[in-house]
């Protein structure tokens, strides 16, 4: 008997780490601590940009990795120890929301609010429902009123046409995809984006007057990836000083951890711009 409750014990303790299926799950206790520190951070500042920019600095020297693509459960995590580009986008901006949408705001706000940003409608409907291209994550989360375009405001930005189908095309390695629904769903997606025209600026464009003068802290700077299926290489937050220059805080893939750069965007883009085809800009408007 001793046994068996023993057992039951174990097999409570494990269902109550993992959370409901109504919850979202949470990668550590460790993870749930830190953030619910970061939003108090969050909290004390007096504007969105400045939470975002406060939300993002405090994410310094997270991994930059791709565990939860690799996820067999697929549902949305809180992971602080890792996270992809996108989903640091999306975490930096739920503490920021969070934080704006509630007076007394908890883990739970935060937690509702990296769904909103981070799955498609803003409902965690398993893997497929995360949205996985910065194109698709930008069109939903304009549509749903969490970002602004900016680069469509400006008189230099071109567009280039691109056509995503990554994740069907490599099945083999995302676990999730064995299932043949949540397979079927994201081909779906994917076939949505084929001919995407995505906008953009050219590289040499971030030093002129009009981008530095739409541009306000806390706004999100994508730099567009070369790669034919995929559109993303960087993704970060720009603070701006009150001299007027422009500094990055980002996922930072080639470095492998969310870094603040100590030079100028301007002189960032000289030093890195080997890298990536352009940039693009949102306002949050959370």
């Amino acid at each position: 008997m001793k046994a068996i409750k023993s057992i039951i014990t174990l097999v409570v303790g494990v269902l109550c780490f993992a959370n409901s299926p109504a919850e979202v799950r949470v990668h550590c206790e460790a993870d749930r601590e830190k953030a619910s520190q970061i939003l108090e951070e969050v909290m004390e500042m007096p504007s969105s940009g400045e939470r975002i920019i406060a939300a993002a600095r405090a994410l310094k020297g997270v991994r930059t990795g791709e565990s939860a693509l690799h996820d067999t459960i697929g549902s949305a995590e809180i992971n602080l120890h890792e996270l992809s580009p996108l989903d640091f986008a999306s975490t930096v901006l739920a503490f920021a929301k969070a934080a704006s949408t509630s007076r007394q705001p908890g883990f739970d706000d935060f937690a509702d609010s990296f769904v909103n940003l981070s799955r498609r409608r803003g409902e965690d409907g398993g893997f497929a429902s995360r949205l996985f291209y910065s194109a698709d994550w930008t069109v939903d989360n304009i549509y749903r009123g969490n970002l602004t375009e900016l680069t469509d405001r400006l008189p230099d930005n071109v567009f280039r046409t691109r056509s995503f189908d990554h994740y069907t095309s490599h099945r083999d390695l995302y676990p999730a995809l064995r299932d043949s629904d949540e397979y079927e769903k994201v081909r779906m997606v994917e076939m949505g984006y084929r001919s995407h025209k995505v906008p953009y600026m050219k590289k040499q464009t971030i030093g002129k007057k009009d981008v530095k003068e739409i541009v306000t802290t806390g706004d999100v700077i994508i730099l567009l990836s070369k790669d034919s299926d995929g559109d993303i290489q960087d993704i970060g937050f720009i603070e701006k000083t009150p001299d007027g220059n422009m500094y990055l805080i980002h996922s930072n893939p080639s470095g492998g951890f969310v870094k603040e750069e100590n030079v100028s965007l301007e002189r960032f883009f000289k030093l890195a711009g080997q890298y990536f085809a352009g940039y693009r800009l949102l306002h949050p408007t959370l």
